[in-house]
């Protein structure tokens, strides 16, 4: 084995927001978050994720508000206080979790859409920053299939998945630059639908050993770049956390220390975990938000390296540590280690597997066999004298043969036993078949009476029309009169300039 070195679904367009759960309030006793709600006040979790793209070493993108419209108007969710101001996460940390932006309360009722205003985007490879041109000054409506309800005292999640792919790199101008061309799946549930582990920041504000349970107030995201990580204690939605008999690891050596470890202090304690939240559906309305956590990582945001990366083979038995395996882990470029550095990863008795779309490998076995030659993926840890000694790894779950083309739609259009269309790429002309079922979503400038606004909303097969610009994702098709069978459909009605 080679040691530690060089160590130094609804569819919708958007962004990441770096957005900060807010920063709690003294250590010592429950903060206010921890109180009965107010029955006509619900709670929105916003949480991001990030389809993988290998095209670039890191995607910022910055933001600086983020609000729900519907019957109850107008509702800005960020900012809230004077402390709140521009936000930068990195896309493309989030390539195997999801980050819990903010968890915040609003006014009951019915809303229609999600509103983001970007401020602007860096795509970075080999340290190189280029800016993206956004369109319509970089406000954005995510249109849901209908409205959605935020219940008086219940949490409504709402997960934005970024594709990278297909938002930049399909719309490279001719002039060098970069156009934003958002896509995103959202999907808004007010059950959790356990898909990917979600990750969450925070601060320790109190401890029950008898329930073996204890209280995080969320203060800022993983991905977030830079510093301001916090906010006004009014703002902040705190968690009640079981872990279980999950492993609450070590910031010094990334060992399992136990829940014993867990503590309030002055200042706090900080620490990351990874799991899911419970669902708050038929509870009272005075339910705090609760989370199942399957790791628990102790430090500041810095303490434990995340790195992303390919498994060079699977693991061996550590025999200076018995019950122990390790596996070799090339670091991919854009992160705290050069390209090409590579850690041994130790597979501790506590260490979880997971793949990207939320399953764990739970068998010892099977687990440690996940872990092969090129697979690729994210480890945490903490390095200890040249052993990686990881807390999580979450392998990017295999890709099941989508393909993505792009081109401009021509005759004929049909619509009878199969709904099809011819497209014209720029090598051939495909005849694109779509399911009943697909997804078909319509990209559009729209002016909502105070400007250009970026829309992407659900439409139907009958919207589609010849010279259109049109981007499926599918696969061959097998079907008779099919070359390829489309199970998304994007119509691009914004033209690049």
């Amino acid at each position: 084995m080679n040691s530690f070195r060089n160590l130094g679904r609804l569819v919708f367009p958007a962004v990441l927001m770096s957005l900060l759960l807010g920063g709690c309030g003294g250590s010592s006793s429950s903060p206010e978050a921890l109180q009965p709600q107010d029955p006509g006040v619900g709670q929105v979790a916003l949480l991001f994720t990030d389809l993988p793209s290998e095209d670039f070493d890191q995607i910022l993108i910055r933001f600086d508000e983020v609000s729900l419209l519907g019957d109850e108007g107008h509702q800005v969710i960020y900012p809230q206080s004077a402390d709140d101001g521009e936000m930068e996460i990195d896309l493309l940390s989030l390539r195997q979790v999801s980050d819990v932006a903010f968890i915040r309360e609003v006014p009951a009722g019915m809303y229609s859409k999600v509103r983001l205003h970007l401020t602007g985007i860096d795509l970075v490879r080999d340290g190189v920053a280029t800016a993206v041109d956004l369109v319509a000054n970089g406000k954005l409506d995510l249109n849901p299939r209908g409205e959605f309800e935020v219940r008086g005292g219940q949490m409504l999640f709402i997960k934005l998945d970024i594709d990278a792919n297909r938002s930049f790199q399909a719309h490279q101008s001719g002039n060098g630059r970069w156009h934003f061309r958002p896509v995103v799946f959202m999907d808004i549930f007010g059950d959790y639908d356990v898909e990917r582990l979600m990750r969450v920041f925070g601060e320790v504000t109190a401890v029950d050993s008898t329930a073996m349970t204890f209280d995080l107030c969320p203060v800022g995201m993983i991905s977030q770049m830079g510093a301001g990580m916090g906010m006004p204690a009014e703002h902040s939605q705190c968690i009640t956390v079981s872990p279980g008999d999950s492993g609450v690891f070590s910031p010094e050596d990334g060992t399992d220390v136990g829940f014993g470890a867990l503590e309030v202090t002055e200042p706090a304690q900080q620490l990351t975990m990874i799991g899911y939240f419970r669902s708050t559906l038929g509870m009272e309305v005075d339910a705090m938000s609760e989370f199942d956590a399957v790791v628990v990582e102790l430090g500041d945001v810095t303490a434990f390296a995340r790195l992303g990366g390919m498994a060079l083979g699977g693991p061996a038995d550590y025999d200076i540590e018995a019950g122990t395996q390790v596996f070799d882990w090339a670091v991919r470029s854009g992160q705290s280690l050069p390209e090409g550095t590579v850690v041994t990863a130790q597979l501790q008795d506590k260490t979880r597997i997971f793949d990207s779309e939320g399953n764990e490998f739970v068998d010892e076995l099977v687990g440690s066999s996940a872990i092969q030659q090129g697979v690729t993926g994210m480890v945490d840890g903490i390095d200890d004298a040249g052993l990686f000694r990881s807390s999580l790894v979450v392998l990017d779950a295999l890709n099941t043969g989508d393909e993505q083309l792009s081109g401009t739609v021509a005759s004929p259009i049909l619509s009878e036993d199969m709904q099809s269309f011819a497209l014209t790429t720029d090598v051939t002309t495909e005849t694109i078949c779509v399911a009943s079922d697909a997804e078909i979503l319509k990209l559009e400038s729209l002016d909502d009476g105070s400007g250009a606004v970026v829309t992407l909303s659900p439409s139907a097969f009958d919207e589609i029309e010849i010279d259109q610009t049109v981007e499926v994702t599918g696969a061959a098709s097998e079907t008779a009169g099919c070359t390829f069978d489309a199970r998304i459909v994007i119509i691009d009605l914004i033209p690049v300039t």
